[in-house]
């Protein structure tokens, strides 16, 4: 189930007497659901959009890629409005250029990352004593090679000298 931000633009036709019309409501609402029910999800509302329009633009809203959503419209006059319609529902796919990442998602990318960062470059992880400057690490591997790179990091200066001793 991918998250995402999309833009939705919500189009529609209205007949009716234009002097008594205010202007619109409307609603994005997953399928299955009615502006009218008590307990809605509402993923994007607008009130009281200009009576001259039959667009509306909802920016950056979070969709579900495995949900159907449906539109709903209110003409507003005066002193009443008329009832929510609705038109087809739509679906939303995941282009990947705006998807939501998950904690989990995150975390899995991350460790992948640094795994495929050991194979080239591995680190060597230690510490280091701020009184002698000496350092103790751990390699990730049996042995050095010839020619072989490797990454550890001296938090303290000691003195301006560093000794390197590799065992």
């Amino acid at each position: 189930m991918a998250k995402i931000i999309k833009n939705v633009t919500v189009t529609w036709t209205w007949s009716g007497d234009t002097y008594a019309l205010k202007g619109f409501n409307l609603m994005v609402l997953p399928s299955g659901q009615n502006p009218t029910d008590g307990t809605i999800q509402v993923l994007a509302s607008a009130n009281q959009v200009p009576a001259e329009s039959r667009s509306y633009g909802f920016n950056n809203i979070t969709l579900d890629t495995e949900v159907i959503y449906v539109p709903w419209v209110q003409a507003f006059y005066e002193n009443d409005d008329s009832q929510w319609v609705n038109s087809t529902g739509f679906a939303v796919e995941d282009d990947e250029t705006n998807t939501l990442t998950t904690r989990s998602q995150a975390e899995s990318y991350a460790a992948s990352a640094l795994d495929e960062a050991k194979k080239l470059v591995p680190a060597i992880v230690g510490t280091q004593t701020t009184t002698t400057g000496s350092w103790v690490g751990v390699a990730p591997f049996a042995a050095l090679t010839d020619g072989q790179q490797v990454n550890y990091w001296l938090p303290y200066n000691y003195r301006n000298e560093q000794l390197h001793r590799l065992s």
